[in-house]
């Protein structure tokens, strides 16, 4: 019998399983500890890591199931690693939602790089930069201290923050065009540093960027092998009505 689980973090991950249970799929979706703010779209969930690959493993043996959704975040290369080593150890079936990149249009300014670290070699001591990347990699910052931060993240910082000037905002999406422009102006803000999620609910501040001529460096997703991936939720649905 046809058993999914789903590795949540997104937005659509949630959306997914909430259809596939009303669909009467079994569906167990799983977060991560540091999630905040989780609001289960449905009974069958969990919430806390697994103990790496070898605890995956174990859990779907377990639970007896059959197919593994990631649809963790884009970023969230060590989950997905796990997924793929967990799957294959436990003979479980592993397909991917991963939303698409967004696009780089002609009246955009966009430095590619692969990392905060190359990120940040990109700022200037007379910058005013807006920092949307979490809160776990702000301590990258500190080798560039003079500019001015201002830092938006849901949670504290994981590290401590050792710079001359900036500010924190503690903020959860989605967040409209006017509110980021708006931002954008109040702060002088002439750099922008982010991650390309995809995430239609932060898109205001690419398209804020690229109506005030804000440059943007724009740090790209992390390389992860060859998988079998969706990305649109209809496909999801199809793919598992097919095999149900």
């Amino acid at each position: 019998m046809l058993k999914i689980l789903i590795i949540g973090g997104t937005a659509e991950a949630a959306i997914i399983a909430k259809e596939l249970a009303k669909r009467g799929v079994s569906v167990i979706i799983s977060y991560a500890g540091r999630t905040v703010d989780i609001e289960p779209p449905i009974k069958s969930y969990r919430i806390g890591g697994f103990g790496g690959a070898t605890g995956m493993c174990d859990f779907m043996k377990k639970e007896e199931i059959t197919h593994l959704l990631d649809a963790s975040h884009p970023f969230s290369k060590t989950i997905t690693i796990n997924s793929l080593v967990a799957t294959k150890m436990a003979n479980v079936n592993y397909v991917c939602f991963e939303r698409e990149k967004w696009g780089k249009e002609k009246e955009d300014s966009w430095r590619f790089v692969s990392d905060i670290n190359k990120a940040v070699k990109l700022i200037e001591d007379d910058d005013s930069v807006f920092v949307t990347i979490g809160n776990k990699e702000i301590r990258y910052l500190n080798r560039r201290p003079k500019p001015f931060y201002l830092i938006r993240m849901i949670t504290d910082p994981t590290d401590k923050i050792k710079l001359e000037n900036y500010e924190i905002i503690f903020d959860k999406g989605p967040f409209e065009l006017e509110s980021e422009m708006n931002i954008l102006k109040k702060y002088s803000i002439n750099k922008l540093i982010t991650k390309n999620s995809g995430s239609p609910a932060v898109f205001g501040k690419i398209q804020a960027a690229r109506t005030m001529g804000v440059e943007v460096i724009m740090i790209e997703r992390p390389a992860l092998p060859t998988r079998k991936i969706f990305t649109d939720v209809e496909e999801v649905y199809q793919f598992f009505s097919s095999i149900a």
